[in-house]
């Protein structure tokens, strides 16, 4: 389902009648499922509900207030995968396991969305070292989306964004992703930027080729915890893929189901032709959190 729907949790309630809760039983068809994605449908940390403050973005100070914080984030660095993006796409899937991801996140006193973040930065890390692009003092810049839904609002787009610095001149997973943590945490005492308002809109739109505000998008959504059916069939795994779009050839897009973490990197084929490099490096830093997923 594409983002001009809806977002995430829109889509995921939006789906949800699609499946069964439970097998068939032999005389009647399952009823429908109105809960299962419904209910886990909601951004992980630090994607968490924005503080309630009524539309204070779309009043002028509060556009200049947004403006003025993003200024203050300072630039993203130019890296070779910040390219206009193109038609051809490329598509990996990386996989974990859930319970161990929450706790390689407790372990250093940040989220899942950090340990996501901190795998997005080992991935990215891999690549530009690859390309003779990395420094050690290398901080990339990813965009975070932010459930800013009030009680009772379930469809269309509400969501704010964060922009979360990543190290990548730290080569130990363990200590980006503390630093990761230590820095989603300072964020989530401050109000997310929301881009509301035609103007700011349709600026965004038009200079997204050559923004420098961001190198990579990441996203994450709690999905069912147990297995869903299809027609009385079992889905055996679900994934969300993210869009790339302006100048940002590379997103990832993750969601839990069933125990597990999957995660859909997608990026533009011809900007960034070694997504299978990326996807090893996020899978590599997984691995050494402790969070790749487990023999059954």
């Amino acid at each position: 389902m594409h983002h001009v729907v809806a977002d995430g949790i829109a889509a995921l309630a939006l789906l949800a009648p699609l499946f069964d809760a439970a097998p068939p039983p032999a005389s009647s068809p399952a009823p429908p499922l109105t809960s299962a994605l419904t209910g886990a449908g909601t951004p992980a940390a630090p994607a968490g509900r924005a503080p309630r403050s009524g539309r204070w973005w779309t009043a002028p100070a509060g556009l200049v207030q947004q403006l003025r914080a993003v200024a203050r984030e300072g630039r993203a660095p130019a890296l070779s995968i910040n390219r206009p993006v193109g038609r051809r796409r490329a598509l990996a899937l990386v996989r974990a396991d859930l319970a161990a991801a929450k706790e390689a996140a407790h372990r250093h006193g940040g989220t899942v969305n950090d340990v996501l973040l901190a795998a997005a930065g080992g991935g990215v890390r891999a690549v530009l070292a690859a390309r003779g692009e990395l420094t050690p003092d290398l901080v990339l810049k990813v965009s975070v989306p932010v459930s800013v839904r009030r009680p009772g609002q379930t469809g269309g787009n509400r969501t704010g964004v964060r922009i979360v610095p990543v190290p990548l001149g730290e080569a130990d997973p363990a200590a980006r992703l503390a630093r990761v943590a230590a820095g989603t945490a300072a964020q989530r005492r401050r109000p997310p930027y929301v881009p509301g308002g035609r103007l700011l809109q349709r600026w965004t739109a038009r200079t997204m080729h050559r923004q420098r505000l961001v190198n990579l998008w990441l996203s994450n959504l709690h999905g069912p915890a147990e297995p869903l059916r299809l027609g009385g069939a079992r889905v055996l795994e679900l994934f969300q893929l993210g869009a790339v779009q302006g100048n940002v050839a590379l997103a990832v897009g993750a969601l839990s189901y069933a125990g597990r973490l999957n995660l859909g990197l997608v990026a533009d084929a011809d900007v960034v032709p070694d997504l299978d490099l990326f996807a090893a490096g996020v899978a590599d830093t997984l691995d050494r959190l402790g969070a790749a997923p487990r023999e059954a």
